[in-house]
């Protein structure tokens, strides 16, 4: 049998944590991109922060923008101290126009300019359509879409409609064949390849291009965890990938670059999709699905006869916990700064625990209910400090 040909690997630098590159060499001249400024959604981790360390060792400034202030700043100290270059941390909400306007103001007060904006907020997922909540789905549109627009228009009226500019949106290639267990992401980054079109044609005459780069399997990334792409590593799938690998930060970076700079002058419209050919080969994940539905309703079925065990009148406690947890959204409860982010992660810990705890103490179904529908009313009227222990997020 002929031997397996040896790979090439050309990918260029990259580490896998949220720390800048100890080396780098340029692809591009240096720079490329020398004075201009950069407003990065999502910049503060992952692909948005490769993104910003290497647009700033092209001579770029860059703002940063997300909803954790801390961890902008600390991304901002380390990109500065590595490139040299100016980096502004600022809180932003994508879903919020208010927020965005807020923060643009403030980079033109800093900077005096806008040059290029990168689309990169997101937020994905694994879940079959059948068990995602309509909160769920719209959340993702509101964050992908929603964000996108919202920050394009927020910049293009402030800035880009009388100076130009460039924006690249971050998208992904998971609508292209109808992705298992990705409709919501799916379908939200396949209005953003539309949106990037539309608004090619609507904003080219006042000399800016809208572009778009679409990654496949990135490692070091949120995402790449999150959706099971080391398990997909060692399982062997990259095989079916014609480049046999998973990519790196630093060639999403690149791929931005030339789309936000003067090597890509009369490009717009476009998608570059960055997947090494993922999406023409590799299978769809149908298996993953199957097995994914089994072990959800598994699951519910044991909360069920666990519940039958403790009580003559069986009910399923987690869907309780998810009817206060959809309420509890929808009051638009007020925290404190550094709790809010958090809020709704460290809910769902408090009513699972609650949930065992009854389970344990065995109390009819009639006093498990009040004793919900009572944490829920202490959270709408008690403030945040109150409860700080309880969301512990020191």
């Amino acid at each position: 049998m002929a031997e397996r040909p040896q790979l090439v690997n050309n990918s260029p630098e990259d580490i896998e944590t949220d720390e800048c590159m100890s080396t780098y060499t340029h692809v591009f001249s240096p720079d490329l991109l020398i004075d201009q400024v950069a407003f990065i959604t999502g910049g503060g981790s992952g692909i948005g922060f490769r993104i910003a360390e290497v647009l700033m060792r092209h001579g770029c400034d860059t703002v940063i923008a997300s909803r954790n202030l801390e961890k902008l700043a600390e991304a901002a100290k380390k990109l500065t101290s590595t490139t040299g270059r100016q980096c502004l941390p600022i809180t932003v909400d994508v879903r919020q126009p208010q927020t965005i306007s807020a923060a643009v103001d403030e980079t033109l007060k800093t900077f005096g300019r806008v040059d290029i904006l990168i689309n990169n907020a997101a937020g994905n997922f694994l879940c079959p359509a059948t068990s995602l909540s309509f909160n769920a789905f719209k959340t993702v549109m509101e964050i992908d879409t929603m964000g996108t627009f919202n920050t394009s228009k927020v910049i293009y009226d402030k800035w880009f409609k009388d100076h130009g500019g460039s924006i690249v949106n971050i998208s992904a290639t998971l609508g292209y064949r109808g992705q298992a267990l990705q409709v919501h992401a799916g379908s939200a980054k396949a209005a953003n390849d539309a949106m990037t079109r539309h608004l090619a044609v609507e904003w080219g005459p006042s000399g800016v291009r809208v572009n778009t780069v679409a990654p496949g399997p990135i490692s070091g990334t949120e995402g790449y965890r999150r959706l099971g792409g080391s398990h997909s590593e060692s399982a062997g799938v990259f095989r079916s990938i014609p480049l046999q690998r998973a990519g790196n930060k630093t060639e999403i970076a690149h791929a931005v670059l030339f789309l936000a700079s003067r090597a890509a002058s009369y490009v717009t419209g476009a998608i570059l999709v960055a997947d090494g050919g993922a999406w023409l080969t590799s299978a769809n994940d149908v298996e993953r699905l199957l097995v994914f539905g089994l072990q959800r309703k598994e699951r519910i079925n044991s909360m069920n006869i666990e519940d039958e065990i403790n009580s003559n009148q069986p009910v399923d406690r987690a869907s309780i916990c998810m009817i206060i947890v959809e309420y509890y959204k929808n009051a638009h409860i007020i925290f404190h700064p550094k709790i809010k982010e958090k809020k709704e992660k460290k809910l769902y810990s408090v009513l699972r625990k609650l949930r065992l705890i009854l389970g344990i103490l065995k109390l009819n179904i009639f006093t498990q209910i009040l004793i919900y529908i009572m944490l829920l009313l202490l959270f709408l009227v008690v403030n945040s400090h109150s409860f700080h222990w309880i969301f512990s997020v020191n």
